[in-house]
């Protein structure tokens, strides 16, 4: 899933526990936007089943690899040093 998630208060909460009630064979992954309070949205993504992508990555299935980097604009994206992960 994409950033820029509705941001009020609860709003991350709310929006993620109807978003981690989907049920999808290679599971929910998310990442920030721009407009994201990122420790609220992750911590309601995780609550909910959802696995968040901070500078971060793993191998779905073959020939599929999921990665995500921080925002640009409110932290530090980095592709060279980031935790990705390999099966």
């Amino acid at each position: 899933m994409g950033g820029d998630f509705p941001s009020s208060p609860g709003a991350p909460a709310r929006a993620m526990a109807e978003l981690g009630k989907i049920q999808i064979k290679d599971g929910i992954l998310g990442i920030e936007g721009n407009h994201d309070d990122y420790r609220a949205l992750f911590a309601a993504m995780e609550a909910n089943g959802i696995v968040p992508l901070s500078n971060t990555g793993t191998h779905i299935r073959e020939n599929l690899f999921v990665s995500g980097v921080e925002d640009l604009w409110n932290r530090s994206p980095d592709i060279y040093h980031g935790h990705f992960k390999s099966q």
